[in-house]
C-alpha cells in the first residue's frame, strides 16, 4: 500500500512520507486522517469509559506541552496548512466526489473541522447524494461505478465471439461510449507539484461525473 517511512506532510521529498510513491487510496485516506489527528479532533458521540479517559488524559498532559512548544507548534500548523491545501485540491478536481465513499466522509469531516460554516464544507454536502441510494432494506452508501471498465471488457468478449457483422451497431455504440468517456484534460494548476500525473488521454473506470470533470479512481497518481 505504498512505502511510507513516517514523517510529516510538509513538502520536501525526504519528509513527506514519500507521498509520490504512496498508493493513491492510502494517500487520500491518510491526508484527512492526519489533519484530524493534528487538529486534535475528538469524537464525543460515544462516551468513553473512565479508565480510557484517565489513560488518554495522562498521555495528553505529559506530551502535549512539549508538542505545543513554539517551534513544534509552528511546524504542526504549517504541516496542517499544507495538508489541507492538498485536500482542497483533490476535492476541487473531483468536484467534491473524491475517489470513494470512505475518503469522501473523511475529507468532508476535515473541511468541517477547518470551518463548519465554510464554502468547502458546503460544497461537500452538495455531493453527498451522489453516494446515497435507497434499497429495499433502507438507505445505503455506495462507492463509484465501473461502467467504462465493464463496457471495455464486454466489447473485448464480443470481439472474441466472431460475430462482428451481426452486432456491428453494438460495437459502434460501445466505442462511442468509451471515446466520450476519455479524459480530455489534465488536473488543474501545478498538478505535478500536487503529486499528480498527466491524465489527458487516459481512460476512466467509470463515466464522467455530471458537471464535466472526471473521476479516475484507479490511477496511481
Amino acid at each position: 500500500m505504498g512505502r511510507g517511512r513516517g514523517g510529516s506532510t510538509m513538502k520536501g521529498e525526504e519528509y513527506n512520507v514519500e507521498r509520490p510513491k504512496m498508493w493513491r487510496y492510502y494517500r487520500m485516506v491518510y491526508m484527512p486522517m492526519s489533519y484530524l489527528y493534528g487538529k486534535r479532533f475528538e469524537d464525543l458521540y460515544y462516551l468513553y469509559p473512565l479508565v480510557q479517559d484517565v489513560l488518554w488524559d495522562s498521555l495528553y498532559i505529559s506530551t502535549e506541552s512539549l508538542l505545543t512548544h513554539f517551534h513544534f507548534n509552528k511546524l504542526r500548523n504549517k504541516s496542517l496548512e499544507v495538508t489541507m491545501k492538498h485536500i482542497h485540491y483533490e476535492d476541487e478536481n473531483s468536484r467534491y466526489i473524491t475517489i470513494g465513499c470512505v475518503n469522501k466522509v473523511l475529507c468532508m469531516l476535515a473541511c468541517w473541522v477547518e470551518d463548519p460554516n465554510g464554502g468547502y464544507f458546503r460544497e461537500h454536502l452538495g455531493r453527498v447524494p451522489d453516494y446515497l441510494w435507497v434499497a429495499e432494506d433502507g438507505m445505503k452508501m455506495q462507492s463509484f461505478g465501473n461502467q467504462v471498465w465493464d463496457t471495455s471488457f464486454a466489447i473485448q468478449a464480443l470481439l472474441a465471439s466472431d460475430m462482428n457483422d451481426e452486432i456491428s451497431n453494438t460495437f459502434r455504440k460501445g466505442y462511442d461510449f468509451i471515446k466520450k468517456s476519455q479524459v480530455k484534460d489534465n488536473p488543474s494548476g501545478d498538478f505535478k507539484g500536487m503529486y499528480r500525473h498527466i491524465s489527458k488521454g487516459r481512460g476512466l473506470f467509470q463515466i464522467k461525473i455530471t458537471d464535466g470533470k472526471y473521476l479516475i479512481p484507479l490511477l496511481k497518481h
